[in-house]
């Protein structure tokens, strides 16, 4: 029975024979929220020229709308390049919120500015 506490949290096990290890990291939300009124977007994590950005919709006070299914499209315009159409849920430049976010991965080269779209909500946009 484990009580976490509202925003990122961390689960660690470590064997008692083995030296081995291994942890979750999770945000616990418990705030309610409104219609999504707006597009947050990220960069999670860079590995050499390869960065993994994140979609969030948020509501109009900054929380993370859960339920948010909107369809979302990823377009780039620089010298970088959206890798897409490979058929995955983070390799399509078109498709569905879960859990009130999505994720895309790009090939970083140069100047290059990446932008999500949604019908009904502003855009955002994000220079990488």
């Amino acid at each position: 029975m484990v009580k976490f506490k509202e925003g990122e949290n961390v689960v660690r096990a470590v064997a008692r024979r083995e030296k081995i290890s291994d942890e979750i990291r999770f945000v616990y939300q418990v705030q309610k929220w409104d219609k999504p009124a707006k597009l947050v977007l990220e960069e999670l994590r860079a590995v050499d020229d390869v960065a993994t950005l994140e979609v969030k919709a948020l509501d109009a006070r900054d929380v993370l709308c859960l339920d948010a299914r909107n369809v979302v499209r990823f377009a780039l315009a620089g010298d970088g390049r959206l890798i897409d159409n490979l058929g995955t849920s983070i390799t399509s430049r078109k498709v569905e919120l879960y859990n009130g976010r999505a994720l895309i991965i790009v090939k970083k080269k140069g100047k290059s500015v990446i932008s999500v779209s949604s019908e009904g909500l502003p855009t955002a946009f994000l220079n990488i």
